[in-house]
């Protein structure tokens, strides 16, 4: 009985390693993908926090957000970065 029991156990382990596979196989590979939240993009692009709640209402930029926190990455970010002299 408990060989029947084993047997069973190990048919499911590998169909979920199986599966498991699949799903690394098919995940993008992304490097140096750096999120800012948004007090740090306001700092990095020197822009207001009213332009970009208007710019992530609109869609003109991808965010997620995390425990009710916003992030926003910047290549996804239609504004270029602020240059300080």
């Amino acid at each position: 009985m408990f060989s029947k029991i084993f047997f069973r156990l190990k048919e499911i382990l590998d169909s979920v390693n199986e599966v498991r596979n699949l799903l690394i196989q098919q995940q993008p590979i992304v490097q140096n993908e750096e999120w800012f939240d948004t007090a740090g993009l306001m700092a990095k692009l020197n822009i207001s926090s009213r332009t970009i709640y208007r710019l992530r209402k609109n869609g003109a930029v991808s965010s997620k957000q995390l425990s009710g926190k916003w992030y926003y990455k910047i290549p996804d970010f239609p504004v270029q970065p602020a240059n300080k002299k």
